[in-house]
């Protein structure tokens, strides 16, 4: 097991708990995708995964030791990465000062410059727009530039939230794709996305969340067909 959450309570400063006693495992090689409406705590989780929110309950447990209550700069040397919702990129920097921010905890200049060649690998366009400010580049391009920065610490687990939104399809189905190499790369992905019916189709299992509880779990074939999921996007429950 490489990531294992049990009864999570988390929530913002001051306030409420928005993830209320969820539970959820994630082994090496597979992509794992959280679904549910909105509200529903997915994004509070990745959050308090990565140390940038208030775990106030419960265990987390990523390659046999704890984590919780430790900073981000900690998680990354673990060997976790988050890539936040809405292509984070710095706009005036190049694509390929974009990637080396990512690598400012690799060791050697000649190991950095090894990585990027990795992501080019896996996002091709990327070498060809290496000069280029990323502000310049579509919305697509721009998410290839977040990920492949989050990449550069070569993270055994990518934390991925909302990395489709807004998207048009054709270039949210390439995102889904490029998540399919970082898998078989041997990086394992634990992804929020509200594409529910691209996101299912695309990852090994999931859990649906509803409230700040894991309501379902399964593979994500499954959970497609659940009645819990659709009596949460088409019945009676939030949308």
């Amino acid at each position: 097991m490489l990531l294992r959450v049990d009864d999570l309570r988390a929530g913002y400063r001051d306030g409420p708990d928005i993830v209320r006693g969820a539970s959820l495992e994630v082994t090496p090689g597979e992509v794992v995708c959280l679904v549910g409406a909105n509200g529903a705590g997915k994004s509070t989780l990745l959050k308090a995964l990565f140390g940038l929110l208030e775990v106030r309950g419960g265990e987390v447990v990523f390659d046999r030791e704890p984590i919780v209550e430790e900073p981000p700069v900690a998680m990354m040397r673990r060997g976790l990465a988050f890539i936040p919702q809405g292509r984070t990129v710095f706009a005036d920097m190049t694509v390929e000062e974009n990637l080396e921010m990512g690598g400012t905890l690799v060791p050697g200049a000649a190991e950095r410059r090894r990585r990027m060649e990795a992501v080019c690998d896996l996002f091709p366009v990327l070498r060809e727009r290496r000069a280029d400010p990323a502000g310049r580049l579509s919305g697509g391009e721009q998410q290839m530039v977040a990920i492949g920065r989050g990449l550069m610490t070569r993270p055994r687990l990518l934390l991925l939230d909302e990395p489709t939104i807004g998207l048009a399809p054709k270039v949210a189905t390439e995102v889904f794709r490029a998540v399919h190499r970082i898998r078989d790369a041997g990086t394992a992905v634990l992804m929020v996305e509200q594409k529910v019916r691209e996101a299912l189709q695309h990852s090994d299992r999931a859990y649906l969340m509803s409230l700040g509880e894991v309501r379902a779990s399964g593979p994500s074939r499954q959970i497609l067909d659940s009645p819990d999921l659709h009596d949460l996007y088409f019945g009676g429950g939030p949308t």
